[in-house]
């Protein structure tokens, strides 16, 4: 990926789109595989590479974190 290059992911409703975000942002782990950003080794079974460490960010589709604030 080139700086500035988002991704997104377009699909049915129940596809694990947000599971493959969280995955690659590192809010979850991979229960099975692994996940190579770059050929480095960012997730697996054993190393997990924490969420601050990455330089990736993701942004929610809802602004459940905080429903008291608005913009």
């Amino acid at each position: 990926m080139d700086d500035e290059e988002f991704i997104s992911l377009l699909g049915p409703s129940g596809y694990e789109k947000t599971t493959i975000f969280r995955i690659i942002a590192g809010f979850e782990n991979v229960r099975d595989g692994e996940l190579y950003i770059d050929n480095k080794l960012y997730s697996s079974k054993t190393t997990n590479i924490l969420p601050q460490d990455r330089n990736i960010a993701m942004l929610f589709q809802s602004y459940t974190l905080w429903p008291h604030m608005s913009i």
